[in-house]
C-alpha cells in the first residue's frame, strides 16, 4: 500500500484524514477548480454548518459576538452572523479591518451581512483618532496597531452581556506571532470575567494556534468548541491544541473522497465499528483455550516482575485465552501467586532470577510448541544477557512478537534486517524510548523532537523504513505502520502518563493482535478499548491505576 486514497478503507476513513494548512488549501482548490463547486458556495455551506448547530445549542433570545477576519476564515464568520440574524438571534459583528480591504467571497459575505441589516463595528484606529476607524495599508501591517478605544469599550460591554462569541479571526492561516493588537482583543475575551459563561466558538481553528503543529503564536483564544471544515486540522491534538480547542465539531463539505489523500488519520469509533465490520477475525470461535494462540510473556528480573503482572492481568481481561508466563525458575513462586489464571513455564536453574542468552534456545523451543505471539520487554531488565537473550529472539523467532519497555534497548538497523521475513514486529515506545530509537536507528538525524509533530513524522519514518509497528507513546499516541499510514488518539493520553499503564497497553495489543486479522486494527482497537475502560472507572472514581484497567 501506498499513503494515498488507495488505503485498503479509505471509504470508512477519508472523512478522518488529516491535513495541514496547506493541505486544507488544497482540498478546496481542487474543489472549486476541478470540480466546479465555486469558493463562494463552500462558505456558504461552512457557515451554514456552524449557524445551524448554534442555533440548536443556544437560547432564542441569545445575544452573540462574531469577530471577523480578512481572509476565508472571516468569510465564514460573516456568513455565520447574517444566518444567525435570519434565525432571529441577535449577533453583533467586530472587524480589525475596513470592509474595503476585503477581497473575493470574504468581501461577498461581509456585504451580505450589511444588506440584511448589519452592521461592522472596526476595533482598530489606525490614525489614532477615536472618531476615526478606517484601515491603512502601512500600518495595518504594523504590530502595533492601534485599537479603536471607544469601540473596544463597547466591545468590552457587549462581552460582558454576550451568550455567546464566535472566532473568525485568523483560522488556518496563521504562519507568524499574532500582533499586538489581536493579542489585546484575544486576551480581553479569554480574561473576562463573562468568560466562564459564555460559550465560545472557533471557526477552524482558534485564533493564534498553528493548524499543522498546535503551538501558540503568542496568545490564542480559548475554545470550548471547534468547527472543523474539510479536513481536520493536526493542531488540534498537539502541543496547545487540545487547551484551546475544546471539543471538535466535523462540519463536512462537499470535497470528493476522490481528491482526499491524507496518510494521517484521527481514531474514532465511527469508522472502527465500520471498518471492524469489514475485518474477519483470525478465528471466529474459541474451541479451546489455545485456539487462538497463546500471549506468551518472557520475563526475566527480579524486582520487575509487577510489569509483567500487568501485562498478563490485561492480556487476559481483553479476552486472550492463554497467557503463558516464561520465566527464570527462580521467579516461578511468585507469578503462581499472582497469576493463578496463567501457565508458567520455568526456564534455567532453580535458583534463576534473571534470564539471559544461555536462556534463548530453551525459550525457542517453548514458543515453537504453541503459536502465539511473543510479548518481550516488561520486567526484562537491561543487563547485557537480557539485551543479547532480546537480540536472539529478534533473529530468531518467525511469529509476531512486541517489544516494550527493556527490549527496546536492543534495537539497531543491523538487527531489524536479520529477523525473519514473516515476523510481524510492533514496538511501542514512550518519548524518552523514542529518543533513544531514533538516535540508534537513524543517527544521521538531527532531529531533536522539541515538538510532537516531529515525533510522530520520525517515528512513521522509522516504521517504513523497516517495516515494522510503532506505537509511539505521546500526547497523542500515533500508531505508524510499515505502510506509512499513522493513526492518533484523540483523547487525553496524560492519563496514562505512570509507571504500569504502558505494561497495560502491551498486554491489550498482545491480546487484540490475536483476535484481529489486522495489525493496524488490533492496536487501534486495544487503544480505543483501554481509553473507554478508563472513561467508565473515572466516572465513578476520582483516580485511576493500572490495577483498575485489568479487572475481568
Amino acid at each position: 500500500m501506498n499513503p494515498s486514497s488507495k488505503h485498503p478503507w479509505h471509504r470508512q476513513l477519508h472523512p478522518f484524514g488529516l491535513y495541514r494548512a496547506e493541505g486544507s488549501h488544497n482540498l478546496d482548490r481542487a474543489t472549486i477548480e476541478n470540480f466546479g463547486i465555486p469558493g463562494e458556495c463552500l462558505m456558504e455551506i461552512a457557515g451554514t454548518r456552524v449557524a445551524d448547530w448554534i442555533q440548536h445549542h443556544e437560547s432564542f433570545n441569545a445575544r452573540g459576538i462574531i469577530l471577523a477576519g480578512k481572509g476565508n476564515n472571516g468569510g465564514d464568520a460573516y456568513v455565520v452572523a447574517r444566518l444567525l440574524h435570519e434565525y432571529g438571534l441577535e449577533v453583533r459583528v467586530h472587524s480589525l479591518v475596513h470592509l474595503n480591504s476585503l477581497k473575493g467571497d470574504t468581501y461577498l459575505n461581509a456585504q451580505r451581512w450589511l444588506s440584511v441589516g448589519g452592521e461592522i463595528t472596526l476595533l482598530s484606529d489606525i490614525d489614532g483618532k477615536e472618531e476615526e476607524s478606517h484601515l491603512d495599508k502601512k500600518k495595518a501591517n504594523d504590530a502595533k496597531q492601534l485599537l479603536n478605544k471607544p469601540a473596544l469599550t463597547h466591545f468590552s460591554k457587549a462581552l460582558a452581556t454576550a451568550d455567546f462569541i464566535v472566532d473568525g479571526l485568523i483560522g488556518i492561516g496563521i504562519k507568524s506571532p499574532i500582533s499586538a493588537s489581536l493579542e489585546e482583543i484575544i486576551s480581553l475575551i479569554n480574561n473576562s470575567v463573562n468568560t466562564g459563561i459564555i460559550n465560545k466558538y472557533a471557526l477552524d481553528i482558534p485564533s493564534g494556534i498553528h493548524p499543522d503543529i498546535g503551538v501558540c503564536m503568542g496568545d490564542a483564544f480559548s475554545a470550548d468548541f471547534t468547527f472543523c471544515f474539510g479536513g481536520i486540522k493536526p493542531g488540534y491534538f498537539l502541543e496547545d491544541g487540545p487547551s484551546y480547542c475544546g471539543q471538535i465539531i466535523r462540519c463536512e463539505l462537499p470535497i470528493p473522497s476522490s481528491f482526499k489523500e491524507a496518510h494521517q488519520f484521527i481514531i474514532d469509533e465511527e469508522w472502527v465499528q465500520n471498518v471492524e465490520g469489514l475485518e474477519a477475525p483470525i478465528r471466529k470461535k474459541r474451541n479451546h483455550k489455545y485456539s487462538q494462540g497463546v500471549i506468551h510473556i518472557i520475563s526475566g528480573a527480579v524486582g520487575m516482575t509487577g510489569a509483567t503482572i500487568y501485562a498478563a492481568k490485561s492480556a487476559w481481561a481483553q479476552g486472550a485465552g492463554a497467557v503463558q508466563i516464561i520465566c527464570p525458575k527462580g521467579l516461578l513462586n511468585l507469578y503462581d501467586f499472582h497469576l493463578p489464571e496463567t501457565v508458567k513455564v520455568g526456564v534455567g536453574l532453580d535458583d534463576e532470577t534473571k534470564l539471559g542468552h544461555h536462556h534463548s534456545q530453551e525459550i525457542l523451543n517453548i514458543l515453537s510448541k504453541k503459536n502465539g505471539l511473543c510479548l518481550l520487554g516488561p520486567g526484562l531488565g537491561r543487563s547485557e544477557k537480557a539485551m543479547k537473550l532480546t537480540l536472539s529472539l529478534i533473529e530468531k523467532y518467525p511469529g509476531p512478537l512486541l517489544l516494550d519497555a527493556d527490549s527496546l534497548y536492543a534495537l539497531s538497523p543491523p538487527i531489524l534486517k536479520k529477523r525473519p521475513r514473516e515476523q510481524k514486529l510492533v514496538i511501542s515506545p514512550h518519548k524518552g524510548e523514542f529518543a533513544h530509537l531514533l538516535s540508534t536507528l537513524t543517527p544521521d538525524c538531527k532531529c531533536e523532537l522539541s515538538i510532537e509533530i516531529e515525533r510522530i513524522e520520525r517515528a512513521e519514518y522509522i516504521a517504513k523504513k523497516f517495516g515494522i509497528w510503532i506505537v509511539s507513546k505521546g500526547i497523542p499516541t500515533a500508531i505508524c505502520s510499515p505502510e506509512g499510514f499513522s493513526y492518533w488518539t484523540q483523547y487525553d493520553t496524560t492519563l496514562f502518563n505512570r509507571i504500569g499503564f504502558g505494561d497495560v497497553l502491551s498486554g491489550s495489543m498482545a491480546a487484540m493482535m490475536l483476535e484481529k486479522s489486522s495489525v493496524d486494527m488490533a492496536l487501534v482497537k486495544a487503544c480505543q478499548q483501554n481509553w473507554e475502560q478508563a472513561q467508565k472507572i473515572l466516572m465513578v472514581n476520582a483516580h485511576l491505576s493500572p490495577a483498575d484497567l485489568v479487572k475481568k
